[in-house]
This record gives structure tokens, C-alpha cells and sequence, in this order.
């Protein structure tokens, strides 16, 4: 479980004492939980920073309460496609071998 100060270190945003208590105020255990606050609380604990750092906040919060992408495997196979098949020949193996060979008795 990731700490709230790990993920804000990650997006490079301030972590303060203030930010600590606000989060514990709010009961902010991990930073699975920052998704849980309103955006005007977590917005606000950059309201005195810069713009860059409010910034990268916005882009912090999007990515919070974006849902998770979810990649899903079909179960079911798809069907063969026989028509992508090459065609088969209408020569059999054994006439394969016999081509360009007289037939037995010399006729061809």
C-alpha cells in the first residue's frame, strides 16, 4: 500500500505537515484514498503554491479519479477462417512425385 506522501514525491508535488493533517483529517490512510476527497480539498492543499506545482495538482487529480483501463481476453475463440486457408491442389501426393515422369508403359 503506497503512502499519500510516496504518491505526492512521485508527481512531483509538496508534501507538507499541514498536508499530512489535512489528509488525516480527512482520513486519507494510503494513497488509494486521495481519490475519496473532494477535488476542492485536494486542490486546496496547493492553493499557495505556485502555478506550476497547482498545475501538476490538476493533472494529479485527473489521473486520481480517472476510471482504470481495464484490458479484457476474449474466452471465445474466434472461428477459423477457411476461406484464408491457401486452396488445396487438385494433384495428390503421389501424383506430385509422378509429374514430368513417363507413365509406367512410356505413355505420358
Amino acid at each position: 500500500m503506497a503512502t499519500a506522501q510516496s504518491f505526492f514525491a512521485a508527481k512531483g508535488l509538496p508534501f507538507s505537515k499541514s498536508t499530512a493533517q489535512t489528509l488525516s483529517q480527512q482520513g486519507v490512510l494510503s494513497s488509494s484514498d486521495l481519490r475519496y476527497l473532494d477535488e476542492s480539498v485536494f486542490m486546496g492543499l496547493f492553493a499557495g503554491e505556485k502555478p506550476i506545482i497547482q498545475n501538476k495538482a490538476k493533472a494529479a487529480w485527473k489521473e486520481l479519479v480517472q476510471p482504470p483501463v481495464v484490458v479484457q481476453a476474449s474466452a471465445v475463440g474466434q472461428p477459423f477462417n477457411f476461406s484464408a486457408a491457401p486452396a488445396a491442389s487438385s494433384i495428390a501426393p503421389m501424383d506430385i512425385e509422378s509429374q514430368g515422369k513417363p507413365a509406367a508403359g512410356g505413355v505420358t
